[in-house]
């Protein structure tokens, strides 16, 4: 345990994040009109301002497509404007409301004065009803959507129509095979400004200044829909003509959020999940998938640069989505952002560094293949199967918790302490003094990263090149200088006598990606390895943010929409909110701020089930080892005393008193 004295595990930060002062619950919806403050008004306009949402949706809107086509078929421009509609629905996210149809109307209408109206280019003279607002969502709604089941999309699947938008005659023969090429090419488009436009709102809430070095984590995590799932979703049961019982599926044109699926933090098959609905681990609704901003890792108890620990990239999928492969897709797309973004700017590529991320997408080796791909570094927890020594590589080295290490690392050391639950600090502490051991053997990795192609180039750690860190049988060179080395002796009864492996015949030798998918810059379970993994609680704390229920909160119910564009939207504009309140926090550090409230009483909650089972077994261990102290002490005196009642129960000479 010495070894881990100079690695403390775990430790508290010391920069604290300024405390805000106690919020009332959420009101319910639609029970008074919200009104926001003029710094809010200023704040959430110059936000859409920098979307790119008005060039964007503007031109797709039906009265800019008629008069773009010259075909002025009546009808007035709508009172409603785009600025006036997503500045409201941003406002009631930052004002921690729920962003419900009804609510926006009323913000606009009697929420703001006449001016600020203007401002958001209405009349002020001219009255404001729900339906207006209803339909401008609906048409920005239409604009993003890839659906198939959504209603504006429904014109794509008549085959006159497209005719139509295809400029064709009547008469003119639409083949099947040109029908689905249209419609898989406007859906694509839209799946492609959506994209953008979550990008584009992102990146509007992120600020110039920010000095982010390129680590990101990733993590998914459920919401459920506004549909009742017990009511519209119910499957009847039948007698069919042989007698037993059937059950009859459900058509997409029966239920009300088509989009959504069954979600479940269980085991089992999707279609068995229904009936887990209304509990907390499983439901209908939507994935979504986000990246967040870290610091850099510089070590143990080396803390990087201040940064606000912002959202930059998010998706919305249906809830069966493969949970790996959308991390990936999410992960791309935010790079090919990045690129654009960069060039447009006529600034070099930003820095790519560490990916942090759970089990649930580094468990697959596609996804760890395609983070070297787009030029991040994965950082990550094994999996129990994962753990220990899982194999020999042709070349000699043996892999020991997805790490190379040389063929004379002891037998001891290969075996694996194995992730656990509810793991306390000492249990951790255990873990990594017994991984540390394993250091002096690991097999380097030149620049300590992939190449470009994926494989890993090695050297023997008895090798010149690491400055011969143990003395190896195998490596003659290794035998010259401090003979304080580890001594392995030879490595050949691992593998065999004749012909000698690769690792020691050779300076280096190069590993293929798929021999070595889970390496590490660092050995699992070591300080350094818990350090950088403990980041990825940050994407956690995100999650919570925005499905806190006093804040910005994308629970059922807080917002009343349906359809994956919808649902989207709503998620978006909390995440802005969301990114928006933690620059703000991030500004206040920087100039010195640590807590907006000082003098405020700190009430310590209930600690939960396991803190408390740790902090009952902390004072075991300290009554016990009271308890040996004592009995050695005794010992010393050559007293026998009872340690429950203090008794001297037997002596070899008078007790002396203690001082």
């Amino acid at each position: 345990m010495a070894a881990i004295s100079s690695y403390p595990i775990s430790p508290t930060h010391n920069l604290l994040a300024p405390v805000r002062a106690p919020r009332v619950r959420v009101i319910a919806p639609s029970a008074d009109v919200a009104k926001p403050t003029s710094a809010q008004l200023t704040e959430a306009s110059a936000v859409i301002a920098q979307t790119g949402w008005l060039e964007m949706l503007e031109p797709l809107m039906p009265h800019a497509l008629r008069r773009a086509r010259g075909k002025h078929l009546g009808g007035r421009k709508p009172e409603m404007t785009l600025k006036a509609l997503l500045t409201g629905c941003l406002l009631l996210a930052i004002m921690e409301r729920p962003i419900l149809i009804k609510d926006v109307w009323r913000l606009l209408a009697f929420g703001i004065d006449a001016g600020s109206r203007k401002h958001l280019g209405l009349n002020p003279k001219r009255e404001i009803i729900e339906r207006m607002v209803s339909r401008a969502f609906g048409l920005v709604a239409a604009t993003i959507n890839s659906s198939i089941h959504a209603e504006s999309n429904a014109p794509l699947f008549d085959p006159e129509n497209v005719k139509k938008l295809l400029g064709l005659d009547p008469d003119d023969l639409l083949t099947g095979e040109d029908h689905q090429n249209f419609i898989d090419q406007v859906l694509g488009e839209n799946e492609i400004r959506l994209d953008a436009f979550i990008r584009g709102g992102l990146r509007a809430t992120h600020p110039t200044d920010a000095e982010h070095e390129g680590d990101y984590a990733l993590d998914g995590s459920y919401i459920s829909s506004w549909e009742a799932p017990n009511r519209s979703r119910r499957r009847t049961t039948y007698i069919d003509k042989n007698g037993e019982k059937q059950r009859r599926s459900v058509n997409p044109e029966e239920m009300s959020d088509p989009d959504a699926t069954w979600w479940s933090k269980k085991s089992g098959p999707i279609a068995s999940r229904g009936r887990l609905a209304g509990s907390n681990d499983s439901g209908l609704g939507y994935l979504i998938t986000a990246v967040t901003w870290v610091e850099k890792d510089f070590g143990p108890n080396k803390r990087g640069a201040d940064i606000p620990y912002l959202i930059d990239h998010l998706s919305v999928k249906t809830a069966n989505t493969i949970g790996h492969r959308e991390g990936s897709r999410v992960i791309e797309s935010m790079i090919s952002h990045h690129e654009r973004e960069d060039a447009a700017a006529k600034k070099c590529d930003r820095v790519r560094g560490d990916i942090l991320a759970d089990r649930e997408y580094s468990n697959t080796v596609a996804w760890l293949k395609s983070m070297h791909a787009v030029g991040l570094t994965p950082h990550f927890m094994l999996h129990k199967d994962q753990t220990g020594h899982t194999r020999t590589l042709a070349t000699g080295p043996i892999i020991v918790d997805g790490i190379p290490y040389s063929p004379g690392m002891p037998e001891v050391l290969r075996l694996s302490m194995g992730p656990a639950l509810f793991a306390t600090r000492d249990d951790r502490s255990v873990k990594a003094a017994h991984n540390l051991h394993r250091k002096p053997y690991r097999i380097r990795a030149y620049g300590n990263s992939r190449q470009d192609d994926g494989s890993l180039k090695f050297y023997c750690p008895a090798s010149n090149l690491a400055k011969a860190s143990i003395n190896c049988a195998n490596k003659p060179s290794s035998k010259r200088g401090s003979t304080t080395r580890i001594q392995i002796g030879t490595a050949m009864p691992v593998i065999v006598n004749s012909p000698m492996p690769a690792i020691c015949a050779q300076s280096s030798v190069t590993v293929p990606f798929d021999e070595v998918p889970f390496w590490q810059p660092h050995i699992p379970g070591t300080p350094e390895h818990q350090w950088s993994i403990n980041r990825r609680n940050l994407i956690e704390s995100t999650f919570s943010k925005i499905k806190d229920e006093a804040t910005q909160s994308v629970r059922r119910g807080t917002f009343r929409v349906m359809g994956r564009a919808k649902v989207s939207m709503a998620v978006l504009f909390n995440a802005m909110a969301s990114n928006l309140v933690e620059v703000q926090r991030w500004r206040l550090r920087k100039a010195g701020v640590r807590s907006l409230d000082a003098m405020r009483e700190k009430v310590a909650r209930t600690p939960r089930h396991h803190t408390r089972a740790r902090i009952v077994a902390a004072n075991k261990r300290e009554e016990a080892a009271r308890a040996r102290a004592a009995r050695v002490l005794l010992e010393e005196l050559g007293a026998v005393v009872n340690l429950g009642t203090g008794e001297i129960l037997e002596s070899s000479s008078p007790p002396t008193p203690l001082p």
